[in-house]
């Protein structure tokens, strides 16, 4: 198992606490009629420190904030937990508002499936934990996802339109599904593309050409700022007489 272990010291001091509710602990809108609340302490490092919980009262996010402020500048380790099972889903570090050292995503049972350091909101390296990756889990919790032009729908139609099925893997009847990883930037281009399952080396490059040759995307946006994100997309190559034949690439 791989596992990454993060720490945070804080000492609230007696009587600085707020609790208010908010629309969700990352879009983080004072509302009364909020279905989460955010219980806020002061601590020794001049920052506020957010617990938030879900109606059934369940932890789903720990955060520091330098003020009181639902949108103040993030700062140290924050901590996002799955509101169904509890679990801890992700921890992300912040200086001022940036990804500034280590961000990793964890399944159910601890282990990693994604790690990512950061200096000062740039990645400088990566690493995929394939064998722990399902085609559930989710590598990254932002406020607003990333978003291809024209929606979901148009990123269907341009895989579907652009896939090119390798005719040697056609002839050798090769068919599966892989599933790639990529990046898009705060300049929402595509990049530090990367196969998580692999069907066959023709099949991955084809999955590869199709991710990479995409239109730029509109980023991802946590609180208003624009984030660099990764994606995850199965590719199905299929061999079937009632499905329509793929464009054959020579």
């Amino acid at each position: 198992m791989l596992a990454i272990l993060l720490t945070c010291t804080l000492a609230a001091h007696a009587g600085d606490t707020l609790t208010f509710r908010i629309t969700a602990p990352w879009n983080s809108v004072r509302n009364e009629q909020g279905k989460y609340t955010r219980k806020l302490f002061y601590t020794r490092d001049s920052a506020w420190i957010a617990l938030d919980y879900n109606q059934s009262k369940m932890l789903i996010a720990r955060s520091y904030y330098s003020d009181t402020s639902v949108n103040g500048t993030f700062e140290f380790c924050h901590y996002y937990y799955d509101e169904q099972k509890g679990y801890l889903k992700e921890i992300r570090h912040y200086k001022k508002s940036r990804l500034n050292g280590i961000r990793a995503a964890f399944n159910e049972k601890g282990d990693t499936l994604r790690r990512e350091n950061y200096v000062e909101g740039e990645l400088k390296d990566s690493k995929n934990f394939p064998e722990y990756v399902s085609d559930k889990q989710s590598f990254a919790l932002v406020e607003i996802p990333a978003e291809f032009p024209g929606g979901a729908r148009a990123w269907i139609n341009y895989l579907s339109q652009n896939l090119q099925y390798p005719r040697q893997a056609m002839r050798k009847n090769i068919t599966g599904r892989v599933i790639v990883v990529f990046l898009i930037s705060r300049e929402g281009k595509v990049e530090k593309t990367e196969v998580i399952q692999s069907v066959d080396k023709l099949l991955d490059e084809e999955a590869l050409r199709l991710i990479k040759g995409s239109p730029e995307w509109k980023p991802a946006t946590q609180n208003g700022v624009k984030i660099a994100s990764y994606m995850k997309q199965p590719i199905d190559f299929k061999l079937e007489d009632e499905t329509p034949k793929k464009k054959e690439k020579s």
